[in-house]
């Protein structure tokens, strides 16, 4: 019998397939795969470190993207879902929002909805970084570094930076005090604002798009009755391995998940529609409206009807 020749980086290249190979679900739900987080250019604007619009379109479409930019997003018309890495909420205008780079999101809302506005502010973190490295900006330094996790500003004060971003999103590209408004603006919400971070983990930007997949599906029937088991199946993994895998990746139980997402479209229908609570409850998914009750005030810590009343437009 012949020698089999000895190759060692073959070999280590097995070892390390079968060490560190983590299941994923490539093509387990194709029907989903236009909704895995694609890579955006933000093209550079030559008069200027940094990008800063408003946009006024018909609805905000369902774009679920990453850029190596950071972003400070406010919405100033429209309301729907909200999805930063594996959290998903209802926003209403004055949604203000801090993204760290790499972060998948979109701003999703029905074209019946009717007009949107948004401010987007994009800027590399090589522009800031001689900046954030000064004693001074130790505060915003610190905001910055959570952002890989994404920030929620509320509050008067988060009002207050939202009318300075509008104001800032006019100035001339070439003006200097562009770049003075935007350290200023950073400061106040570092400072002044309070904040909350989205995603439970820090590794969102990287578990995003091997789940995205997975979440796509439960986003587009979160409505229905959701089989955890027939979802594996699907993957290919066993009930148990996908369970701990799904908990790995987004930070929390696939029933917390599934449950937030049903909370978050029941809220969006609450404050959008005039819609009965029990159609809202069984379209969103909860199986009758005495546990939606209780889970939503658990939640929200309203009942429905006192979220309706507080938030509808």
């Amino acid at each position: 019998v012949g020698k089999i020749p000895f190759d060692a980086e073959n070999l280590m290249g097995i070892l390390t397939a079968h060490l560190y190979h983590a299941p994923t679900p490539p093509r387990a739900f194709p029907e989903c795969e236009n909704l895995s987080p694609a890579f955006e250019a933000v093209l550079p604007d030559r008069r200027a470190s940094f990008r800063c619009a408003s946009f006024h379109l018909s609805n905000f479409p369902f774009h679920y993207h990453h850029h190596p930019e950071w972003e400070l997003t406010l919405i100033v018309k429209g309301q729907g879902l909200r999805y930063v890495g594996e959290s998903v909420e209802a926003y209403i205008p004055g949604d203000l929002c801090l993204l760290g780079p790499g972060l998948p999101h979109t701003w999703s809302s029905e074209p019946a909805g009717g007009p949107v506005e948004s401010v987007v502010l994009q800027i590399l973190p090589a522009y800031l970084e001689t900046i954030l490295r000064m004693e001074e900006w130790h505060g915003v330094r610190r905001l910055m570094e959570r952002g890989d996790r994404g920030l929620h500003f509320d509050g008067p004060q988060a009002a207050s930076a939202a009318e300075a971003f509008r104001e800032l999103a006019h100035r001339p590209p070439a003006s200097p005090r562009r770049f003075t408004d935007l350290l200023a603006l950073l400061a106040g919400l570092a400072e002044e604002c309070r904040v909350r971070e989205l995603c439970v983990s820090r590794s969102a930007s990287v578990a995003s798009a091997a789940i995205a997949p997975v979440l796509a599906y439960i986003h587009a029937h979160a409505g229905e009755a959701l089989d955890q088991a027939l979802v594996a199946d699907r993957t290919g993994m066993a009930p148990s391995a996908f369970s701990r895998w799904f908990r790995r990746h987004v930070g929390r139980p696939w029933v917390d998940y599934v449950q937030e997402v049903r909370l978050a479209r029941a809220c969006r229908a609450l404050s959008e529609t005039d819609d009965p609570v029990l159609r809202i409850a069984l379209e969103a998914g909860f199986k009758n409206l005495s546990h939606f009750h209780k889970v939503f005030k658990k939640s929200r810590g309203w009942t429905p009807a006192a979220y309706r009343e507080k938030f509808k437009a």
